[in-house]
């Protein structure tokens, strides 16, 4: 027997075009067996969907975006055999096919068609699935969704359970929501990539009877007191990475934004220097970060968070001989690595891209929340504002203004 579920969301029937509160359904029966039906209570607004919106193609549209979504399993289909059950809360991040040796290996954001599961719309079988809707003024469509595995600007959608993260239901789901993406990108890419003490193989040589001295065998010996860490970008990837930073314990903490109250943010959470960047070039802005790390080097570990060109070659600037520049911000597609490639070669530089901080969801999600749920982490109502759906628009305009870091759509 059918039952159909009704629920409120917000679709997107154009590139760049407005979010549109429209009423959709959702048909039990046509659960999948890795799919449970989440009633959403919060999602959060991130830059890459406002992105997805303003690149979207003719064949990616009408669609349901959102995927940092906050909310409880409502129902399960019939053939679900997963470890959710009804009741459960949940908070949804990216999606991965389970499949794939990466994901095997406990590296789902490496998921070899993660951009066509999260950007695309794809589910892990490569279908195309579309809910009909009707709009405010009685006209009907099909709206895509599956973005993320989730597409949670909804009240209510079928959710690829390996979008799902089951997490404490104590912790209020507005700032909850707000740990799904770009809180959880920054936060995992200083864990991912920190510095740290790395054995290095001589098995060839010791093979050869060659003595190895025991110093040799650690390529080098790291006091994370005489570290630093450069952050640009102090949006929610932003300011992750500066808690991850304060987590690890590294010496400097250098937060660079053009924005002084976020700077101010940047400092509560743990920031122990911050730039603001305005009017400084290259080289000076090399030189104030110099000046403010721990050893006098420069940043043993730079995490790019504002996908600007200009930025990225500041903070490969900045780096310390050996040091390691993580690019996480999205840059313009078509824009180049704006350094002398000499230069990172003289400098034995490392330059890295770095997809959702390698983070695995059920291992870092779970733990920020528990933070959350020990009062740690309340600086994160500074982040958000929270908005009604029909108030989306006003919610995009706020975030692309600098005006608020982390809308917040309340559903219930």
């Amino acid at each position: 027997m059918t039952q159909i579920l009704e629920a409120k969301a917000l679709v997107v029937d154009e590139a760049k075009g407005p979010f549109k509160l429209v009423d959709i359904q959702l048909d039990l029966a046509e659960l999948q067996s890795d799919e449970v039906i989440v009633r959403f209570k919060h999602t959060g607004v991130c830059h890459t969907d406002i992105n997805s919106r303003n690149l979207a193609t003719p064949d990616l549209l009408p669609c349901i975006y959102g995927h940092e979504g906050a909310g409880v399993v409502e129902h399960l289909s019939s053939t679900f055999s997963g470890d959710l059950k009804v009741g459960d809360s949940v908070l949804a991040s990216f999606c991965s096919c389970g499949g794939c040796n990466n994901c095997l290996s406990s590296r789902p954001a490496y998921c070899d068609i993660f951009v066509p599961m999260n950007l695309v719309n794809y589910t892990k079988d490569m279908q195309h699935v579309t809910v009909p809707y009707t709009a405010q003024d009685g006209s009907k469509g099909e709206a895509q969704i599956k973005y993320f595995g989730q597409s949670s600007f909804s009240s209510r959608m079928a959710v690829t359970d390996r979008s799902l993260t089951k997490v404490s239901a104590n912790a209020p789901t507005k700032l909850v929501c707000a740990l799904a993406c770009g809180f959880q990108t920054g936060f995992a890419t200083v864990f991912e990539k920190a510095p740290s003490d790395q054995p290095r193989s001589f098995e060839l040589f010791d093979s050869a009877g060659v003595p190895i001295p025991a110093s040799a065998r650690t390529s080098s010996r790291y006091e994370r007191s005489q570290q630093t860490l450069l952050v640009t970008g102090m949006g929610g990837v932003g300011l992750g990475a500066i808690y991850g930073g304060k987590t690890l314990g590294f010496g400097a903490i250098i937060a660079c934004d053009l924005n002084d109250s976020r700077l101010e943010l940047a400092k509560e959470i743990g920031a122990t220097h911050v730039i603001n960047v305005k009017g400084l070039d290259t080289a000076a802005f090399a030189a104030k970060v110099k000046e403010c790390s721990a050893d006098g080097r420069g940043a043993s570990l730079a995490i790019e968070a504002s996908g600007s060109p200009v930025a990225i070659g500041n903070a490969i600037m900045a780096l310390a001989v050996g040091g390691r520049s993580v690019v996480v911000g999205a840059p313009p597609p078509e824009a180049p690595l704006p350094v002398p490639h000499a230069y990172i070669l003289a400098q034995a530089a490392s330059v890295e891209g770095l997809l959702m901080g390698n983070s695995v969801p059920s291992i870092t999600l779970p733990y920020l929340v528990s933070k959350l749920e020990a009062g740690e982490l309340q600086f994160l109502e500074k982040m958000v504002a929270v908005y009604q759906p029909a108030d989306m628009n006003k919610a995009v305009e706020d975030q692309e203004s600098g005006r608020v870091i982390k809308p917040v759509i309340e559903w219930a």
